[in-house]
C-alpha cells in the first residue's frame, strides 16, 4: 500500500507541475488533486490522521523537489539559447 500511494503521489505531482510551475489547465489540477488525495488517505489509513498528514507532506516535498529539478535534464535547452 506504501508502493502505491508513493506512486499516487508522483503521479499527482506530475501533473500538477508544468515547467516547474502550477498547472494551468483546470483538467490537469483537478486530476492531480484527486491522485494527491487518494494518496493522503492511503497515508492516514496507515500511519494514523496526524503521522499520515506528515508522511505525506514530506514525500510530496521530497518527490517535488526531484520533479522540479529534474525538468532541465529530461528536457535540456536548446545550444544556442543562453
Amino acid at each position: 500500500m506504501l508502493a502505491i500511494a508513493l506512486i499516487l503521489v508522483c503521479i499527482g505531482i506530475v501533473c500538477l507541475n508544468y515547467k516547474g510551475s502550477l498547472a494551468k489547465q483546470p483538467k490537469s489540477v483537478l486530476t492531480g488533486l484527486l491522485f494527491n488525495l487518494v494518496a493522503v488517505v492511503l497515508f492516514c489509513q496507515m500511519y494514523g490522521f496526524a503521522r499520515g498528514i506528515f508522511v505525506f507532506l514530506g514525500a510530496f516535498a521530497l518527490i517535488g523537489i526531484v520533479v522540479t529539478l529534474s525538468i532541465p535534464i529530461i528536457k535540456p535547452r536548446p545550444s544556442g539559447a543562453e
